[in-house]
């Protein structure tokens, strides 16, 4: 349980890995009947991240510090797999 999760969020019970891209598996394809395409789904995404400061502030407090944490691993490995090479 992380504590600092949002609390409209709490509820959700989520892989401990879930916002890591290199951990999680390939899904299978699905047919999208009726549901958005990527194009549409990133310019929604991009649209409310843009206002998320003003509707939700702790949100992106949190995915903030979630990027940030994954930025500061991924260089220490970068210069780890340099000092190695």
């Amino acid at each position: 349980f992380d504590p600092n999760i949002p609390s409209r969020y709490a509820h959700l019970r989520l892989d401990k890995l879930w916002y890591c891209a290199g951990h999680k598996q390939k899904r299978k394809q699905r047919k999208t009947q009726g549901s958005c395409g990527f194009i549409e789904l990133t310019k929604m995404v991009s649209a409310r991240w843009k206002v998320i400061d003003k509707t939700d502030p702790h949100v992106k407090r949190y995915c903030q510090n979630l990027a940030d944490l994954e930025l500061d691993s991924y260089k220490k490995e970068i210069n780890e797999y340099k000092r190695l090479v």
